[in-house]
């Protein structure tokens, strides 16, 4: 198929008032020293509302992200760090990263363990092309392996094309007996929160095997704890593997399940893949192996469905004014795609579980007259993207245009969506496009 180039056209707000004014500035971290700022830290501390932090490729220690709606974006390249963390950010903020690789520092602290840690946020988090990894423990029996995200108290916190692993249990000897099991990490552990993902995985670690006493249980893919909901579609969730054990009078541990929902917590999966983990097994004449954890376990709903089922948009990266990007969509032939644009972030479950918008309003359109605030991106009449060839593939031109005197940067929050020949339309998987002054 012929790629489609998307109309040049001027889009606005369809609001009659001006948004909240932003500063948009770019912050460039770079560990040379050619940058603005060698660190992120660095770089986040001198932010302010509405600014972007460029950073370019490099090894950067952990940061800490405290109530600022910013968006932290790889510049190509390999971004990696240590724990972010994020905390307090309010409801009328939305935070973005993209592209950043995080992971956790063996230790027993949690705040440099874990490889993400998003605690107390009302706002929006969007997080997209990273991975967050958690340490593995070093202790012999009192510590488990660390969470690949942990995410508590948060009411917004999506995850596109992301890859979330839990820190193996590295001792030796232990029990396995709940409520005192030790094991390996969650890939993702919520506590009171509401979760959303998307095209991503959540793989927990494997317990220890043991030379005395029993081995460590495997970890969850996906823990939901405390009222937490979870939406995800095309995701893939494995427990980790339990532990097995050479002494005579141990047991071998049990697998972790795919995902477990407790206490009040509930899970809507869509077209996902659930693994359960293995359990561990023994050469002891007096015990036995473990038991294999379950694919899912608690209060979850299974939705048949496939990646197809999901328009999904690659990486695009920061975009400079001018610069274009070709992107291949794949879905079912000869569906038809759209895209809805937005320059705020929200979370609606519309009339299916499966359908969730993640978008706020007002949403962009064309507008007959100048509007408040133009959107720097050349898009087709109708937000319309094209219809899926004979293959299943679309491709789609992304334009950055030029940005507005004085604005150094600029993200535009968006989501695919698709109307098959036959059968209900299906909401994608959200992306943030950022662009930048072509000088940056």
């Amino acid at each position: 198929m012929r790629p489609g180039t998307l109309t040049l056209a001027s889009l606005f707000l369809a609001a009659t008032s001006a948004a909240p004014s932003l500063a948009n500035d770019v912050h460039i971290v770079d560990t040379t020293g050619a940058g603005d700022f060698p660190t992120i830290q660095q770089a986040l501390n001198s932010a302010v509302d509405g600014d972007i932090i460029l950073v370019r490729p490099g090894a950067y220690p952990s940061f800490v992200v405290d109530n600022l709606d910013v968006t932290i974006i790889a510049d190509g390249g390999f971004v990696s760090t240590g724990t972010i963390r994020v905390r307090n950010l309010a409801a009328d903020k939305v935070l973005v990263i993209d592209g950043l690789d995080a992971l956790g520092f063996p230790t027993s602290s949690p705040s440099s363990a874990r490889g993400a840690w998003f605690i107390n946020c009302s706002g929006s988090i969007r997080v997209q092309h990273s991975s967050f990894i958690g340490a593995d423990s070093i202790s012999d029996s009192a510590e488990n392996g660390w969470d690949g995200a942990y995410v508590e108290g948060c009411q917004d916190v999506s995850f596109t094309d992301c890859i979330m692993v839990g820190g193996v249990d590295s001792g030796v000897y232990g029990d396995n007996t709940a409520p005192n099991s030790i094991g390996g990490g969650q890939g993702l552990s919520s506590s009171g929160s509401h979760i959303s993902m998307f095209v991503s995985e959540a793989r927990a670690g494997d317990g220890h095997p043991a030379t005395i006493w029993d081995g460590g249980v495997g970890g969850h893919g996906a823990l939901l704890e405390a009222s937490s909901t979870l939406t995800a579609h095309s995701c893939t969730f494995e427990g980790g593997k339990g532990g097995g054990t050479t002494f005579s009078f141990g047991w071998g541990a049990d697998g972790g399940n795919g995902v477990w929902s407790r206490e009040g917590s509930h899970a809507d999966l869509l077209g996902c893949t659930l693994i359960a983990g293995q359990g561990g097994g023994t050469s002891g004449c007096f015990c036995g192996p473990g038991e294999a954890g379950y694919p899912t376990l608690g209060n979850t709903t299974l939705h048949p469905g496939d990646s197809k089922d999901l328009c999904f948009i690659p990486r695009v990266g920061a975009l400079r004014e001018g610069a274009s990007a070709v992107l291949t969509i794949n879905s079912y032939a000869g569906s038809r795609a759209s895209m809805i644009y937005s320059l705020g972030a929200d979370r609606r479950e519309l009339s299916m579980p499966d359908r969730l918008l993640l978008l706020a309003s007002p949403f962009v359109r064309l507008m007959p007259a100048p509007a408040p605030r133009p959107i720097p991106l050349s898009l087709p009449s109708r937000n319309f993207l094209g219809v899926f060839s004979s293959s299943g593939s679309l491709s789609v031109t992304f334009q950055a245009s030029d940005l507005p005197p004085g604005v150094e940067g600029e993200r535009v929050l968006a989501q695919p969506f698709h109307v098959p020949t036959s059968g209900d339309w299906n909401l994608g998987a959200p992306i943030v496009l950022v662009i930048l002054d072509s000088a940056i």
